[in-house]
């Protein structure tokens, strides 16, 4: 056991290393203009074929089939960008969808057991003193998705307000006391609506839609909760409005930058927003049938998977009608179109965002520009951001990306 604990740290570091080296090939495709947005399919594809060569033929031929696979399909996207000039956009956003696919389709939706005792110990039945391992990784993922939301990193917004920040003010200072009441004001709001939660019965897992479940029932029952509770949700529209202006903000400038008007430049992008979401709620009535990346398992009586179909996209009535003919059980899950913007925004987008602003603050930007910008108070603080910036933050963002994807 105490071989085990002296081994973590090495072991974290070899973790470290290996997302450091996924963030910095990552810059070379950036600096090539290009995108990828199929590495965590890729990443998880591997990792299959890896499991399951390691279990029938050993360490060394799993480790050399996984380096392989991820080789093959990182060269058919690379031809099909470089030799096709289809769009690496498209190329990888198809990839994604397909790797992910045939990953489900070799395992046939099974779990693939790691057997490993060192593994196990840390990333599984485990535990870090009196805390459950499990627990420990799983609060610190959701810890580090959960900052992309609530900080608006990832989405342009914050360079947005940095932009029009007066020139004097010290950033490292303010993103500090920001951090810091982001972190406070979220600690309240948990200690308000969940004792609500969980004494009148409602989901926990409902995400932020616990705000319009909870504080009515709350509010209601306050003295004066009507006009209260009128007047909080208020200024949550105003919230809103101002934060839906801060992330249009980054495209306006764009445009203007481009030579379109301000005036023209936020119809055209609120226009386009607003279309956008129109096929969004038209996901959940007219265009829910409607559905990509379909995956068609088997079940048997005990209710495990024996078999599975992927289909880029189908009909979902359509198929559980032709599923019916053949008898079985069978589950289908599919994405809608409001799914498929929910997964991209949230699990690719927001995290590649955060990838591709620390790779440019840490890896472009002059050095000089930079520590002028943080005026942090000193050099050994600012030595210590630069590495964090540049090795730590994008190996962790890529950690939220691949937990996104899997």
């Amino acid at each position: 056991m105490l071989f085990e604990i002296l081994l973590l740290p090495l072991f974290l570091f070899v973790l470290l290393l290996l997302l450091t080296g996924m963030a910095i090939a990552m810059t070379f495709v950036i600096a090539a203009a290009e995108i990828d947005l199929s590495v965590g399919s890729i990443a998880g594809l591997s990792s299959v074929v890896t499991a399951i060569t390691v279990t029938n033929f050993g360490l060394v031929p799993g480790i050399l089939a996984g380096l392989a696979s991820g080789a093959v399909i990182g060269a058919v996207n690379g031809g099909l960008v470089a030799l096709l000039n289809i769009p690496s956009f498209l190329v990888t956003l198809g990839m994604l969808g397909l790797a992910a696919g045939i990953a489900q389709w070799i395992t046939g939706s099974a779990p693939q057991p790691i057997t490993d005792d060192v593994y196990v110990m840390i990333f599984g039945g485990g535990d870090f003193g009196p805390v459950p391992g499990l627990l420990v990784w799983t609060a610190v993922i959701v810890a580090l998705g959960h900052s992309f939301f609530t900080l608006s990193l990832g989405m342009g917004a914050i360079m947005a307000y940095g932009a029009y920040m007066p020139a004097g003010q010290p950033l490292g200072q303010t993103v500090l006391i920001v951090g810091f009441v982001d972190t406070l004001v979220a600690l309240v709001a948990g200690l308000v609506i969940f004792p609500i939660v969980f004494t009148h019965g409602l989901e926990p897992g409902a995400g932020p839609g616990l705000m319009f479940q909870t504080l009515p029932v709350a509010l209601g029952a306050l003295p004066g909760g009507v006009v209260i509770g009128t007047v909080f949700f208020v200024l949550v529209l105003i919230a809103a409005w101002s934060s839906a202006i801060s992330i249009a903000e980054p495209a306006v400038a764009w445009a203007v930058e481009k030579g379109f008007s301000r005036a023209r430049a936020t119809v055209f992008v609120c226009s386009l927003a607003w279309a956008l979401g129109l096929g969004t709620v038209f996901s959940f009535n007219d265009w829910s049938q409607n559905q990509a990346f379909v995956t068609v398992t088997e079940l048997n009586e005990a209710g495990d998977a024996v078999g599975s179909e992927f289909y880029l996209y189908a009909a979902v009535d359509d198929l559980k009608k032709a599923k019916e003919v053949t008898g079985g059980t069978y589950e289908i899950k599919g994405k809608t179109l409001f799914d498929i913007f929910d997964f991209l925004t949230t699990n690719i987008l927001l995290p590649l965002g955060g990838v591709l602003i620390a790779l440019f603050t840490g890896w472009f930007m002059s050095r000089s520009s930079v520590e002028d910008e943080a005026r942090l108070a000193s050099q050994h603080l600012f030595a210590v951001w630069r590495f964090m910036i540049r090795f730590v933050s994008p190996a962790a963002i890529l950690l939220v990306l691949y937990n996104g994807l899997f």
